[in-house]
């Protein structure tokens, strides 16, 4: 006898009131999830995915939004026609949400034991020493490490894995019948992500519960889904068992959305020459000073690290959060102190920076992990683009700017209309191609890009990976791709660097790494790649 879904969602549409208009982003979708299972929606962003998701638990701004049609049944309860009261004490009691970025989620001014047991003592009728009690073992039960000193860390205190798991540990708090995790290891190290996953699967089998994933990660819903449903452009356009759509996709969009990234393009024959080489390099923050400024206590972030970088190539660094990537990178842009050797063409990078700090800005520049909020959002694209060329090339003639502008938005794939635009009227694809129009219209031989894709959906990702090959091969560019995707970064490059607490654990040809890697914690990072 088949069971009874748990949740069943039937012709849902969600609407929007804006600007006199009614604007629809989800048309008549429907499905269900069964008692103990791991369902997933996939899609691209703006395909209405965690709106979905948000309008079970009824948290959409009401009433500028609103339902046209549809029922979401849990048991027998339709919830979009249950009071505020009633759908206040299903929130966070038998249907629970993971949101999809914690720090965010997460209050930055109370304690993590605090916001914990807010929703106990909204819940559960325990005394406050009860509830301290179970707040300890709820974070104890998502692994966090000496949770008894964590009680009192405030958000900002924990690493991304950690104030992941305390979401958790927020949602579970009241055993819910069906935890909703929409995106719950987005921007996550692999080995956090595998550890993640893992503890939801653990607990899903402990608790007996049901699970709604929204994603745009097709190897995390492969591992855990049962069940999945494809969306696109507020439709439901494909569902079925996670095996079959999988194996045999049959809408064209969910072809799309299984292809894998492009592959590596061997070296065509080149110039040996070392473009960018850092010798020795060593970086270390300041803790805790005297009165005076006698240094107390310090930390390590890059320790004694010598690597090189070919003209043409891409040099890939991958390690988990902490492990000293991004301080690496900074180092080579100068961004930040440090003892040891960085030459940019042969000429050391530190003595070049003191006697003229533009003169060697246009040969390599930054882009950033997200382009949102490293675009100023009070700038039109077109400004923002030519901000740096003109401070680097004064005197040009307005026309000729323009044509700078026109020439670089047709190399990155952007229309010329997008010029009068600002960040916000753009997706998240969109605005990672401007920022690498404002870094190319200097014409630049270096490129350090951090985690430029680690936020994007796999077809995004996929058409970004693509538009840097491309240009690599056009211009003869350098890339230091800095990034914990190793999907990615066997995709883009030629030589892999492996970092580990400020270390250097391992480095050579990416087919080396790959194939054949020497160190344990190469070997974990790669296991967990492949999420469980």
């Amino acid at each position: 006898m088949k069971q009874q879904p748990m949740l069943n969602v039937q012709n849902l549409s969600v609407a929007f009131h804006h600007k006199g208009k009614v604007n629809t982003v989800v048309n008549n979708i429907s499905f269900s999830i069964a008692p103990g299972e791991t369902t997933a929606i996939v899609g691209e962003s703006g395909s209405g995915k965690s709106v979905s998701a948000l309008s079970i638990l009824k948290l959409l701004p009401y009433p500028k939004a609103f339902h046209p049609t549809g029922h979401i049944f849990f048991g027998e309860k339709d919830l979009l026609t249950m009071a505020d009261e009633d759908i206040r004490q299903l929130r966070g009691g038998d249907i629970s949400m993971i949101f999809q970025e914690p720090l965010t989620s997460l209050n930055p001014l109370h304690t993590i034991e605090k916001q914990i047991s807010e929703i106990l003592f909204f819940h559960e009728k325990k005394t406050s020493k009860e509830i301290k009690k179970y707040t300890l073992e709820l974070l104890e039960k998502v692994k966090i490490r000496d949770a008894s000193k964590r009680l009192g860390a405030y958000p900002y205190e924990l690493s991304g894995g950690e104030r992941q798991r305390v979401m958790i540990a927020m949602a579970i708090a009241n055993k819910p019948k069906l935890l909703i995790a929409d995106e719950p290891t987005t921007a996550l190290d692999v080995t956090v992500q595998a550890e993640i996953i893992k503890l939801l699967m653990q607990l899903q089998k402990d608790m007996g519960m049901s699970i709604l994933l929204i994603s745009h990660d097709l190897r995390l819903v492969k591992s855990v889904a049962q069940n999945t449903y494809v969306m696109k452009d507020g439709h439901m356009i494909e569902s079925g068992l996670t095996e079959n759509i999988f194996k045999n996709p049959k809408k064209f969009y969910t072809k799309e959305l299984m292809k894998p990234l492009p592959k590596p393009r061997s070296l065509k024959e080149k110039s040996n020459k070392i473009i960018l080489n850092l010798e020795s390099v060593r970086v270390t923050f300041s803790l805790k000073k005297s009165f005076f400024g006698k240094v107390l206590d310090s930390y390590t972030a890059v320790n004694n690290v010598s690597v090189s970088l070919k003209e043409g190539h891409t040099l890939g660094i991958v390690g988990e959060s902490g492990s000293g990537k991004t301080t690496l990178g900074l180092s080579m842009l100068q961004m930040i102190q440090y003892q040891g050797l960085i030459s940019l063409e042969g000429k050391d990078l530190k003595k070049i920076n003191k006697k003229n700090p533009r003169a060697w800005r246009t040969s390599m520049q930054p882009v950033w992990q997200d382009p949102y909020g490293s675009l100023n959002p009070r700038m039109g694209i077109g400004e923002i683009i030519l901000e740096g060329i003109k401070i680097h090339k004064k005197g040009l003639k307005a026309q000729e700017y323009k044509s700078l502008l026109e020439e670089i938005l047709d190399e990155v794939q952007l229309s010329s209309s997008m010029q009068q635009r600002y960040p916000h009227e753009l997706s998240g694809g969109q605005r990672q191609r401007v920022a690498l129009a404002r870094a190319l219209i200097l014409k630049p031989k270096i490129l350090i890009l951090d985690e430029p894709t680690s936020a994007l959906d796999h077809t995004i990702q996929r058409q970004i990976v693509k538009l840097l090959q491309d240009l690599q091969e056009k211009y003869n560019l350098s890339y230091v791709f800095i990034s914990h995707d190793l999907a990615v970064i066997r995709a883009l490059s030629h030589n892999v660097l492996v970092m580990k607490e400020g270390y250097a654990v391992e480095q050579g040809t990416v087919q080396a790494i790959y194939d054949n890697p020497q160190e344990t914690y190469t070997k974990q990072l790669l296991k967990a790649s492949k999420v469980i």
